[in-house]
C-alpha cells in the first residue's frame, strides 16, 4: 500500500480526501488555509509535495495551544449560542438508531472541543457507530447529528461537543454516493442553520461536512446568505467557503467573485483557490472526481482569468489552482510571474507561489505538476525575486526555503547552492543560520 504524505507526516489513502480539502494544493510555508507564507514547521492542515520531507523554516511565532483530551463533558459547560434551524427549515426526519449511538458516543467517549475526533472510547463505541452509519438503510443519519449539534447542543455543551466531533470525523461522507443520500432538504436546512449558529471555536476540520451537505441538498443560495452574513475572518466562514466549487460547480462562481471583495486577505485568496479543491483527483483513486471534464476546464480557465488581477491574494489562490491545471495552465502563470517579478513589492510572496508550480503531490515517488522547462523557469524567476532588497526576515526565510526545493524538484542543486550560499555571510544571523542548514540538509551533496 501506497504511503500519502500530509505535511511531514504520511498517512494511509483513507486520509487522502481529507487532506486534500484542507491543506489544498500548497506546500511548504504557504498553508493553503490561510493562504499566507508563515515561518513554522507545524502548520495545521498543510500539505506538502510527495517529495519534499522537509518543513519549512522555524522562526519566532506563536504555535497553536491544542486541547488536552478530556471526558465528554469539555471544561467549559457555558451554553452555546443559540442554535434555531430556520423557520423554513423542513422538520427533523430523526433516526432513533442514531439517536442512541450518540448518547453512548457522549457516555464512552473522550471529546476535546478543539479536537478533531472522539478519543478513547471505552467500549468501542466510535467504530461502532461508524459501522452503522455506513451500513445502515436510514437517510436520515447525517441529519440526526446535525439536528443534535443544533437542538440538544443549544443547552448542552458536551452534546454539542460530541455531535460537532462526530460530523467532522465519525461519519463517511468520504463515499460520495452515501453523502448524496444522506444530504436530504432536512439535513441541508441543518447544516446552514449550523454554518449560521456554531460557536467559532469548533469551526477547524467542519467545513466539509456543512457545505457538501448544503451544496449537495441544493440549499446553494441559503448558504453563501448565511455565510454572507458571517463577518470577514469568522472560523466558520473560513471553513466553509474554500469547499463551495468542490460541490457546488461553476454555479458558484457569482458568490467567488464577491468573495474576491472582501476585506479579508484569506477570504480573497480561497476564493480563487477554490479551484484547486474542486479539481483535486486522488492519485490513489483517479475515478473519484467531483467536476466533469467539461467543468474543470471552465473552472481552470476562470482561475486563469485572475492572474492578472491587481490583488496578490486573489493572484496567489489563481496559482495554486494553475498547480493543478497543469500543462498551458502552468505556463499562463509563469507568463504573468515573469512581469511582477520586477516589481520588488512581489518578491514576499513569488518565490512561494512559484514552488508550487514545481512539487510532486500525493505520494513519494509522484511526477512533478510542472514539466522539467516549467520547472526550470519556475527557478530562474524565483532567484530573481530573491535579489530584491525589500526582502528580509520571514519573507527572505520563506523565500530561501522555497527556493532550496524548487532546485531539488528541478534537478537543480549546483544552482540551488549556489544561490543560498550568497547568504551565508548576511547582517541578519538568523538568515544566515537558515542558509548553513539548508546547505547541510537540503542541498548537500
Amino acid at each position: 500500500m501506497k504511503l500519502v504524505r500530509f505535511g511531514s507526516l504520511l498517512l494511509l489513502p483513507l486520509l487522502l480526501d481529507a487532506c486534500q480539502s484542507k491543506g489544498g494544493t500548497t506546500s511548504g510555508p504557504d498553508t493553503a488555509q490561510t493562504g499566507k507564507p508563515v515561518p513554522v514547521d507545524t502548520s495545521t492542515e498543510k500539505a506538502t509535495g510527495g517529495n519534499d520531507t522537509s518543513s519549512p523554516p522555524a522562526a519566532d511565532t506563536a504555535v497553536a495551544a491544542t486541547d488536552t483530551a478530556g471526558s465528554a463533558k469539555p471544561d467549559s459547560e457555558a451554553p452555546a449560542p443559540d442554535a434555531v434551524a430556520p423557520e423554513a427549515a423542513q422538520a427533523a426526519t430523526l433516526d432513533p438508531e442514531t439517536q442512541k449511538h450518540l448518547a453512548a458516543l457522549q457516555a464512552g467517549c473522550e471529546a476535546s472541543e478543539q479536537g478533531m475526533m472522539l478519543q478513547n472510547c471505552k467500549n468501542k463505541e466510535d467504530e461502532t457507530f461508524l459501522t452503522y452509519a455506513k451500513e445502515s438503510k436510514s437517510t436520515s443519519v447525517l441529519e440526526t447529528v446535525l439536528d443534535a449539534a443544533l437542538v440538544k447542543g443549544k443547552t448542552d455543551r458536551a452534546a454539542l461537543t460530541v455531535a460537532v466531533l462526530v460530523l467532522k470525523a465519525h461519519l463517511p461522507y468520504g463515499d460520495l454516493a452515501w453523502f448524496k443520500a444522506q444530504a436530504t432538504p432536512g439535513a441541508a436546512d441543518r447544516a446552514v442553520a449550523l454554518v449560521s449558529s456554531l460557536p467559532p471555536e469548533f469551526a477547524w476540520g467542519i467545513g466539509e461536512v456543512l457545505a457538501g451537505t448544503a451544496l449537495l441538498g441544493g440549499r446553494l443560495d441559503a448558504l453563501v446568505e448565511a455565510l454572507e452574513k458571517l463577518p470577514p475572518g469568522q472560523q466558520v466562514r473560513g471553513a466553509v467557503y474554500p469547499l463551495l466549487m468542490k460541490y457546488g460547480g461553476m454555479a458558484v462562481t457569482p458568490a467567488l467573485e464577491r468573495l474576491m471583495k472582501s476585506t479579508s486577505a484569506q477570504d480573497r485568496f480561497e476564493a480563487a483557490h477554490n479551484v484547486g479543491i474542486a479539481i483535486y483527483e486522488n492519485p490513489l483513486d483517479p475515478t473519484k472526481r467531483y467536476m466533469s471534464d467539461e467543468d474543470r476546464t471552465k473552472a481552470c480557465d476562470w482561475a486563469k482569468g485572475f492572474l492578472a488581477d491587481p490583488d496578490t491574494d486573489v493572484v496567489r489562490g489563481a496559482n495554486d489552482a494553475m498547480t493543478r491545471c497543469k500543462g498551458t495552465y502552468i505556463d499562463a502563470a509563469l507568463t504573468e510571474f515573469e512581469k511582477r517579478v520586477t516589481d520588488e513589492a512581489n518578491a514576499t510572496w513569488l518565490p512561494t507561489s512559484l514552488y508550487h508550480l514545481c512539487w510532486s503531490e500525493g505520494f513519494i515517488g509522484a511526477p512533478m505538476n510542472g514539466s522539467p522547462e516549467q520547472c526550470t523557469k519556475a527557478f530562474a524567476l524565483a532567484e530573481k525575486a530573491l535579489s530584491s532588497k525589500s526582502l528580509e526576515g520571514d519573507s527572505l526565510r520563506n523565500g530561501l526555503w522555497a527556493l532550496t526545493h524548487l532546485s531539488k524538484n528541478a534537478n537543480l542543486l549546483d544552482k540551488g547552492r549556489a544561490v543560498v550560499k550568497k547568504f551565508l555571510k548576511h547582517q541578519d544571523k538568523s538568515i544566515a543560520d537558515s542558509a548553513k542548514r539548508f546547505l547541510e540538509e537540503d542541498l548537500k551533496k
